[in-house]
C-alpha cells in the first residue's frame, strides 16, 4: 500500500515537472485514478481515510485534474474524475481543519504588454499563497486568435524566489514573438520548487 501511494504522490508531483503536456496530464489522469478507486472504496463508505492517506491528497489531486486543458486527449477522463472529487470534496471539508494545508500553485497577474516590433515584453506578478517560499515558477501563456483559437504558447521559467505569503514583480520581460492575428494572452503558473 505505502509503494502504491509513493507512486500516487510522485504522480500529483508531476504537475511541477516540465514533462510534456500529454504525458503529465496522463500521469495526473493515473494518479487520480488511483486515489478515487481507493477512497471510493473506503472515505465513501466510512467517512474515514486509510491510515496512510492525508486529507490533502485529495484537494492536490483534484487542483492538478482542474489543470488539464480542454484541448489535452485527456480531458474527457479529466472531467469525469473532477466531477467524483467535487462531489467528494465538501465531505472531506466537513471532517474538519485539516492539519497540513494543500500546496497551491502560484497566481500569476499580467501587466501592460508591450506588443511593439512584434515582440511581447512587459510585467507580471506573482503571488504565493503558500506558508513556504517558492523559486523557478513554471509559467505557460497562450496566445488567442479573435476566433478563440490558441494558436501560440509561451512556456517558460522564472528563476526568481518568493516568500512565503509575499508577492515578486517582474518587469520589462521578453516573452517572444508576438504573432500577427494573436487578440488576447492567457497566463497560469504549472509549477515551483520548494525552498
Amino acid at each position: 500500500m505505502i509503494k502504491q501511494w509513493m507512486a500516487i504522490l510522485f504522480c500529483a508531483a508531476l504537475i511541477t515537472t516540465t514533462l510534456p503536456a500529454s504525458a503529465d496530464d496522463a500521469a495526473t489522469i493515473a494518479a487520480a485514478t488511483k486515489l478515487n478507486t481507493l477512497l471510493s472504496e473506503t472515505f465513501d463508505k466510512t467517512g474515514k481515510f486509510p491510515a496512510d492517506v492525508k486529507p490533502t491528497f485529495h484537494a492536490t489531486v483534484l487542483k492538478a485534474l482542474t489543470l488539464i486543458p480542454n484541448d489535452s486527449p485527456q480531458h474527457a477522463d479529466a472531467a469525469k474524475l473532477r466531477a467524483a472529487f467535487e462531489a467528494r470534496q465538501p465531505k472531506i471539508n466537513k471532517i474538519g481543519p485539516l492539519k497540513y494545508a494543500a500546496a497551491e500553485n502560484p497566481k500569476i497577474k499580467i501587466g501592460q504588454l508591450d506588443k511593439s516590433y512584434g515582440m511581447l515584453k512587459g510585467p507580471f506578478i506573482l503571488e504565493n499563497p503558500n506558508t513556504f517560499p517558492i523559486a523557478d515558477v513554471q509559467v505557460s501563456c497562450s496566445v488567442y486568435a479573435s476566433s478563440g483559437t490558441a494558436i501560440k504558447e509561451y512556456n517558460f521559467t522564472v528563476y526568481e524566489a518568493v516568500p512565503a505569503k509575499d508577492k515578486k514583480r517582474v518587469t520589462g520581460f521578453n516573452f517572444g514573438f508576438w504573432p500577427d492575428q494573436g487578440k488576447s494572452i492567457s497566463c497560469n503558473t504549472v509549477g515551483y520548487q520548494k525552498r
